[in-house]
């Protein structure tokens, strides 16, 4: 008997002795919906709120079911309601904005991700990334205190490092019983960024960092669109925040062109050309890229070349 028939064993044994406990039917509702019995989930979830019609956490859950059985409204109403008992979930709130951008609802995931981040909303109908103003020319800045305009050669991306993962990135599969989940993680290099010459070292890293990861949440290829944002890390010698992004170990496209352009035949340079117009289409979607240059498109092998760009 694995976990989960264990698990099953002793909600079913709590329900003989009371069988209108909405807390037990809940978590064997849970535990349905964990290893994909969707329908008996969801039996056990509509009776759990019948007893308690205004718990947030079981519709939080029976919302969840709907969304894998694609009852996308049934889904966007539960979520409605545990919002209207908890406007400020964070976990409801990522829900129902995950849930509109599977929709379509792209406006609506948005308000919802920002505000379960603790993001402003934005006024205007495209969100434009504001970083002051240049002291040149006057216009806005193209990344923190730095302008494209006035000087393309300084790089408003901070500094950038390579390290080692040691325990690397988390990958989940399904076991041959389709009841286990199975954790690996492979040693892997990553790039570290952190930020030079801001005045606000916390307040301007912290806020790029929620662009970065907002903006990869919302996508909706993994594995095309977006270099990957793994987190936050902490440097103790230079007392600095480090972000954690995926190594591209091809480099940028003006360093790959320098080296492959005669290589490469007409078919792989329309494939790129092609990857950098789908990836600025994506980003353009909700936000302004504001420093579009090839030192900007980062290379990443794998069977095919993948071309990444970054905010």
């Amino acid at each position: 008997m694995d976990k989960f028939e264990e698990t099953l064993a002793d909600l079913n044994k709590s329900l003989e002795f009371d069988p209108n406990n909405a807390k037990v039917l809940n978590n064997r509702g849970g535990t349905y919906l964990y290893i994909r019995r969707y329908e008996e989930s969801l039996a056990d979830l509509n009776r759990s709120l019948e007893f308690d019609p205004n718990d947030a956490t079981i519709l939080n859950n029976r919302s969840t079911v709907y969304q894998l059985l694609r009852r996308f409204e049934e889904s966007l109403a539960d979520l409605n309601k545990a919002l209207e008992i908890d406007p400020n979930n964070k976990i409801t709130l990522s829900n129902r904005g995950d849930l509109n951008q599977q929709m379509g609802r792209h406006k609506e995931s948005l308000l919802d991700l920002n505000k379960s981040f603790g993001i402003k909303s934005y006024s205007t109908d495209m969100n434009y990334l504001r970083f002051g103003t240049c002291a040149n020319c006057k216009k806005y800045n193209t990344g923190f205190f730095y302008c494209h305009s006035c000087d393309p050669k300084i790089s408003g991306f901070g500094t950038v490092y390579t390290a080692i993962w040691i325990d690397g990135k988390r990958t989940y599969d399904i076991g041959t019983s389709n009841n286990d989940v199975l954790l690996s993680r492979v040693q892997c290099n990553v790039a570290l960024k952190s930020l030079t010459g801001i005045l606000n070292i916390s307040s301007d890293f912290f806020n790029e960092f929620k662009i970065h990861y907002e903006c990869q949440l919302n996508r909706y290829n993994v594995d095309k669109y977006g270099i990957e944002i793994y987190g936050v890390t902490y440097n103790t010698v230079n007392n600095e925040y480090l972000m954690v992004f995926e190594y591209a170990d091809k480099g940028d496209l003006r360093q790959y062109l320098a080296t492959n352009f005669k290589l490469l035949d007409w078919k792989q340079k329309i494939k790129i050309l092609c990857s950098i117009s789908d990836n600025l289409d994506y980003i353009h979607q909700n936000y302004i890229h504001g420093d579009f240059h090839s030192g900007n498109i980062l290379m990443i092998s794998t069977r095919d070349i993948k071309i990444i760009l970054i905010l």
